[in-house]
């Protein structure tokens, strides 16, 4: 019996492991359609692209982890989950803190400042994207992205991300 159960563990490791190789991710954020994604790799990225790349450590990132936005792996270099996101905006594009939206490249979205469990979240003040960084947007009003985090290095994106299999 212990035999049987190891054998599946390795299994089931070296299956999840293949998938990541091959590029394919699973969303199952509200974000983006959750589903399986594929990743793949580009040189160059445009306004609209939806990307993976891996957050930055910072505290914000760290409290999203704590508050269970974020999961854990191995993955990225700040030990969360790569995220899937839409490019909003590019260096010198201004991103816009409003009374209750932010707006960058005619892209308007709404903030909150408590999550639904009461606590609270800090936003991004406004500011021009800085050379080689990128916004990250998600739809919806409860979506964590560039409105909290900020800005995004470029270097940090793993590749474009095109959905494969809804669920």
């Amino acid at each position: 019996m212990l035999r049987v159960v190891v054998l599946t563990t390795i299994l089931i490791s070296v299956a999840i492991g293949t998938f990541y190789q091959l590029g394919y991710r699973i969303n199952t954020s509200n974000s983006f359609p959750t589903g399986v994604w594929k990743i793949v790799e580009k040189k160059e990225y445009k306004l609209g692209d939806i990307v993976a790349f891996c957050p930055v450590s910072s505290p914000t990132i760290q409290l999203a982890r704590k508050y269970s936005y974020l999961s854990w792996s191995v993955v990225c270099d700040s030990n969360v989950s790569p995220m899937i996101k839409a490019i909003a905006g590019f260096s010198g594009d201004k991103a816009i803190v409003r009374e209750n939206y932010i707006s960058i490249n005619d892209i308007t979205t709404e903030f909150i400042e408590i999550d639904p469990l009461g606590r609270k979240l800090t936003l991004t003040k406004s500011l021009l994207v800085p050379p080689l960084y990128f916004w990250a947007f998600s739809k919806g009003v409860y979506g964590f992205d560039s409105r909290y985090f900020g800005p995004v290095p470029m270097k940090s994106i793993i590749g474009k991300a095109n959905l494969v299999i809804p669920f």
